[in-house]
């Protein structure tokens, strides 16, 4: 049996049995690991509010030769994103990400970027200003760190003529006319909304708050985005996950 000792961050909890969770972490050390929280649902247990969803954490647990699960042994918070749990429309943005986190990365692959870029994103739920860009810049910042980075400024159908005004999620970016017209799935996209992506997909998460899109431009980009990721991650469920 060995032992993990490393920060994480709460991506979900399901009820186990009569008192215990099945927790899922993102951790920065070892990446998406889940484990038992034994008792965890009693009244009166040792974890107490450090298995919330979206809590930063200290976790210390064993692993076990041949199972995948690890038992949880300890859990000391490190930030609880209690006012991100305030708000519905925080707590719905909150969850989502996670999710995306879930489906978008494979178990035990240590991805430190990944780690801060949710741990940053929740902050910014938690705090900024308009927490509907800070969701768009999550999942283009995350898109980019699981290598599904879309083509912005050429065409993605490989004749290296500049782009369109479609977008396909097949070929990963933009299309040249010439392209578009082989492929009946691709979508339009507006100038705007490829402007801003190019300029946010060539800056970081927090500096890409910079930017001050259009309610019409946000929801553009969302949809598309959204989109992709459904087709990349191979969900029934259009922009779902």
């Amino acid at each position: 049996m060995s032992h993990l000792s490393t920060e994480a961050l709460v991506l979900s909890t399901l009820r186990l049995g009569e008192a215990d969770k099945l927790i899922t972490f993102f951790t920065l050390t070892r990446g998406k690991i889940a484990g038992v929280a034994k008792g965890a649902r009693r009244f009166k247990n040792r974890f107490g509010a450090a298995l919330e969803p979206f809590t930063q954490c200290h976790l210390v647990a064993f692993e076990k030769t041949q199972n995948k699960l690890v038992r949880i042994n300890q859990v000391d918070i490190l930030h609880s994103f209690q006012k991100l749990r305030d708000d519905w429309d925080t707590i719905e943005l909150g969850t989502q990400m996670a999710r995306l986190v879930l489906r978008m990365t494979p178990e035990e692959q240590p991805h430190p970027a990944i780690y801060h870029l949710l741990q940053e994103a929740l902050a910014f739920l938690e705090t900024g200003l308009d927490r509907s860009l800070s969701f768009i810049l999550f999942m283009v910042k995350l898109i980019e760190e699981c290598g599904f980075q879309p083509q912005w400024t050429i065409c993605s159908g490989g004749t290296g003529h500049g782009g369109g005004t479609t977008f396909s999620h097949r070929e990963g970016g933009i299309l040249c006319d010439r392209c578009a017209t082989r492929d009946a799935a691709s979508v339009g996209i507006s100038a705007d909304a490829l402007q801003f992506l190019q300029t946010v997909s060539a800056a970081d998460f927090r500096s890409g708050h910079s930017q001050s899109p259009s309610i019409l431009v946000k929801r553009e980009v969302e949809t598309l985005l959204r989109d992709y990721i459904t087709y990349m991650i191979g969900s029934k469920k259009r922009g779902r996950w």
